[in-house]
């Protein structure tokens, strides 16, 4: 009895060269070629068995995973209904679901060596030729022509790519701005004349800016920094601390607008913020100082901070710190920490009042740092 082509294939374990012929196994060489089925694509036909044998030898080495992998590949392919009978029934074995074998049914199959369906649409030379025509015709690259002929974009999203484009590059030229903010511009998210009001507007701030930076560079406040600074003259700052009386004591060695380094013998210059001071004074002076300044408790034990907003900040108005100058008035100032000192005007500006409290003895008050200014009522 002749086996039969589908027996020889699937009905045997791994097949590998042999068949079983009347109780017998008999070899086959090497040459062998399975014949040709009609109704079918051999070699759609051969990738199925090949993925059944492999999945059976999957089986055999206990591998349910690969062995599963294997036979749901076998309806890739255009396989025989036995083929498919064959691969059902293992995976059923195996745990899939039929819901899960049906889906796998319904998937388009794929021919092995198929070639791609024809392209659709002009032939090459005539698709070449059309590029060509709307590239010249337009000004568009080549490439974005064959596009337009294979249907993938059309013409008019290209004009108006380029046209943008164009209107962006126009701005870049014209205004010096960069091309992101052109693009939104064109896009129309405002408008050239917003964006000239914005910059004019932000030019004005840096001017505004830079004149208080120099301004405070020659106010008298930095001045008297600078010559403190010039003469290595040790002062004494009076900063915000516990019971306002925490001190920090060394030579200013640079000024900037809101920061002294101060030299205190240590290794490294100490930054220090003018917003945490209250007074300065010269070391010599101290002695002195600490004999004429009185303190008001009540407001010590409140523990202010340091305000930060200018808005919430004491206010003492120019023009009559400019008559107490003119004057020579006796002012009392009380700090935020409670310290009381009285003494007239030598100098004042935007945020400093120097203080002669009687001979050579001064101090500086921080503005910031006021708390109440007034003219005492003296017998």
């Amino acid at each position: 009895m002749i086996p039969s082509y589908d027996s020889l294939c699937y009905l045997l374990p791994p097949w590998r060269g042999k068949v079983e012929m009347g109780g017998n196994v008999v070899a086959l060489p090497p040459t062998f070629i399975l014949p040709h089925k009609e109704g079918g694509d051999n070699r759609n036909i051969m990738s199925a068995r090949e993925e059944i044998q492999l999945g059976n030898e999957a089986l055999q080495r206990g591998d349910s995973a690969k062995a599963i992998e294997h036979f749901r590949k076998v309806f890739d392919f255009e396989a025989t209904d036995l083929q498919k009978r064959i691969a059902r029934n293992r995976l059923l074995d195996l745990g899939s679901s039929p819901e899960e074998i049906s889906e796998l049914s319904e998937k388009p199959v794929k021919r092995k060596g198929q070639s791609p369906p024809p392209r659709k649409g002009p032939s090459q030379k005539a698709r070449k030729i059309e590029a060509q025509r709307i590239s010249e015709l337009h000004d568009i690259p080549f490439p974005l022509a064959c596009q337009i002929v294979d249907g993938r974009c059309s013409l008019e999203e290209i004009l108006k790519k380029k046209a943008r484009r164009a209107q962006a590059q126009e701005l870049v030229s014209l205004l010096s701005v960069d091309r992101a903010l052109a693009y939104q511009i064109v896009d129309g998210r405002f408008t050239v004349q917003e964006y000239l009001v914005r910059q004019a507007l932000k030019e004005k701030v840096r001017k505004e800016e830079a004149l208080a930076v120099e301004e405070a560079d020659k106010s008298l406040g930095m001045l008297y920094f600078k010559e403190l600074s010039r003469e290595k003259t040790p002062v004494i700052l009076r900063t915000y601390g516990q019971r306002s009386k925490g001190t920090l004591q060394g030579t200013i060695a640079e000024i900037v607008r809101y920061d002294f380094y101060l030299d205190t013998g240590a290794v490294r210059l100490v930054r220090w913020k003018k917003l945490k001071t209250k007074l300065l004074s010269r070391a010599a002076d101290e002695e002195v100082i600490k004999t004429l300044m009185k303190m008001n408790h009540e407001v010590a034990e409140m523990r202010l901070d340091p305000v930060r907003s200018i808005a919430e900040r004491y206010v003492v108005p120019d023009h009559l710190l400019e008559q107490y100058q003119k004057d020579q008035s006796i002012i009392q100032a009380t700090m935020r920490g409670g310290e009381m000192i009285q003494g007239s005007i030598n100098w004042y500006d935007q945020y400093h009042i120097h203080v002669n409290l009687g001979g050579d003895t001064s101090l500086l008050l921080f503005r910031h740092a006021l708390y109440n200014f007034e003219v005492p009522e003296i017998s």
